[in-house]
Order: C-alpha cells, then sequence, then structure tokens
C-alpha cells in the first residue's frame, strides 16, 4: 500500500485571568491512500485549558472522516482527559492522568493514520469504518514520577497504568528518558520504553503480553 497525506494543523493559546490558559484547535487533513485502504477527507478539533498554578489540565478532542470514496464509509472518535502534575514547573514529581476515549482514533495527525484502528481497514473487514466504533471505549489512568538524571540534564521518569474498555483489561509498566530542555536548545530526545499486559474479557483466551521501544529526536 502507499500513503499520502496533506493536512494544516492550527492552535492558538488564549491567556485568561488567572494564569488560566485556553488553546483551541484544528486538524483539517487529505488522505489518498493505494491499495485496500481508507481515502478521504479527516477533520478533528480540540480544546484544552490549563491552570499552571496548580498543575492541572483538561482536554477534549475529536476526529471524523467527512468524506471517503466507498459509500456508507465512517470512521469517529472522541476524547477527554484530565492531568495533575505536582510540580507544574518542572517535570519532577508526581505526575497523573486519566484519559477517555470513545470510537476510532480521536486525532487526525500521525497517530490516527498509523494507528491499528485505521490499519484494520486494510483488511477485508467488515466492521472496519462502521459505526460500531463507536462502541469502543477505553478507560486508561496512568501514573508517573518524575526523577532527576545525568546531573540534571535529562530526567527519568518511571510509569505504571491500568486500561479497562469492554475487550478486557491491560497493565503496563515503563519508563521514560526526556531530555529537559534549556535556553538555546534547538533539539529534543525523548527515549521510552513499556511492558504491557492484557487480559481479554474472555475467560478462556490467555493473557497477551507485548513490549515496545520508541525513540524520538529533533534537530
Amino acid at each position: 500500500m502507499t500513503r499520502l497525506c496533506l493536512g494544516l494543523e492550527a492552535r492558538r493559546p488564549v491567556a485568561l485571568d488567572g494564569g488560566v490558559v485556553l488553546t483551541p484547535g484544528l486538524e483539517v487533513r487529505l488522505r489518498h491512500d493505494g491499495g485496500d485502504a481508507e481515502t478521504g477527507l479527516d477533520l478533528g478539533g480540540g480544546l484544552a485549558l490549563a491552570v499552571p498554578k496548580h498543575g492541572l489540565q483538561a482536554e477534549v478532542r475529536g476526529r471524523g472522516l467527512l468524506s471517503h470514496r466507498s459509500k456508507g464509509f465512517r470512521e469517529r472518535g472522541f476524547s477527554g482527559a484530565l492531568s495533575w502534575r505536582q510540580k507544574p514547573a518542572s517535570d519532577h514529581g508526581p505526575a497523573l492522568k486519566l484519559t477517555r476515549t470513545v470510537g476510532g482514533a480521536y486525532s487526525g495527525g500521525a497517530d490516527a493514520l498509523l494507528s491499528r484502528v485505521t490499519l484494520d481497514g486494510l483488511a477485508a473487514n467488515d466492521n472496519s469504518g462502521s459505526d460500531d466504533n463507536l462502541k469502543n471505549r477505553r478507560l486508561e489512568l496512568k501514573l508517573g514520577y518524575g526523577l532527576s538524571a545525568f546531573g540534571d540534564r535529562f530526567t527519568w521518569t518511571p510509569e505504571a497504568g491500568v486500561g479497562l474498555s469492554d475487550a478486557g483489561r491491560d497493565y503496563s509498566l515503563g519508563w521514560r528518558l526526556v531530555r529537559r530542555s534549556r535556553p538555546g536548545d534547538t533539539g529534543s530526545l525523548d527515549l521510552s520504553f513499556e511492558a504491557r499486559r492484557r487480559k481479554s474479557a474472555n475467560d478462556g483466551a490467555p493473557p497477551v503480553h507485548s513490549v515496545g521501544f520508541r525513540l524520538t529526536a529533533r534537530w
């Protein structure tokens, strides 16, 4: 298969009273895929509200496929997230995030285009692209604790999470190593590792174990 994407993303923070920051966002993407893949127009958007003084942030996001060459094909996704960090001005200390998702990928960016939910459309799957994807609901809680590493040039964060959905539940353990940004820096480094155990809602099915590794670098 081949995949081409042309898109526009826009976000604009708006400062409110008391240091509160409101950030609306919009994403529009045109996708053209070769082979048995989706081809159409994506539209996504979101709204984030941050209260830096208390380390709180709330966000809602949504995404939908406006048009598609296959008649009747639909794909939608929504999410809401609430996060808290003890030290808002630093990435050290405890941090907590609660996320609720409904449907398919809720962002029109690369995460949506390369997600397993979207790529299900590459196969002749009768369930992919139908409104049934709104029945896919998930609740995830993740806790992390940031620690100084390598002379305070990096932050090391062990993380633990639990996810619940109609399909089952999963547990994860991992860690992240992120280079702390300093004045004059032009690049960034983010290294993460995660081990996950997934237990199906079907009691007769054995648990599934997986390991993931990701490296993101910008310069």
